[in-house]
């Protein structure tokens, strides 16, 4: 996977979705708030999977596809536990 468009993907997809993101600016503090941390999470999270999954030596794009199943079926407060476990 890391191979793709010479290595330059996930980190070009990272960059798009990660460091250039904005918010509306309209948005209460409190929506804001919630979105940027969420934002901040999810960034972590994915890193941590690619990091995991993909940078090793050899790549293991099954046993992702086997965590990412795991995650999207847990509610919102088991997702956050679960990806904390990964700190």
């Amino acid at each position: 996977m890391l191979q793709q468009r010479e290595g330059r993907f996930p980190a070009e997809l990272f960059e798009r979705l990660f460091d250039r993101a904005t918010f509306l600016p309209h948005l209460p503090t409190h929506e804001r708030t919630r979105y940027e941390e969420a934002h901040r999470f999810a960034a972590r999270f994915c890193r941590r999977l690619e990091e995991r999954f993909l940078r090793r030596r050899q790549a293991r794009p099954e046993a992702l596809l086997a965590e990412l199943r795991t995650f999207y079926r847990l509610g919102r407060h088991a997702k956050l536990r679960h990806a904390e476990l990964w700190r």
